[in-house]
């Protein structure tokens, strides 16, 4: 995730970061069984995913707190 993509998500509210936030985890349950039928060339991209879902779910903790 980029920058101007971590910017455009804190601008975004609760509700939208949690429609991010079940969009990736689609993604990535997804990649993880193209992953064990053999079939994803490009592994890191399920890191990536994971990471992105931990950013998303961090800004949507901050918002609920503060």
């Amino acid at each position: 995730m980029k920058r101007n993509d971590f910017q455009e998500l804190q601008k975004l509210g609760p509700l939208e970061l949690r429609e991010r936030v079940d969009s990736l985890k689609a993604e990535y349950y997804r990649l993880r069984f193209q992953q064990k039928m053999g079939q994803l060339k490009e592994t890191a991209s399920l890191g990536s995913v994971r990471r992105d879902i931990a950013r998303v779910m961090t800004l949507l903790n901050q918002k609920q707190k503060g």
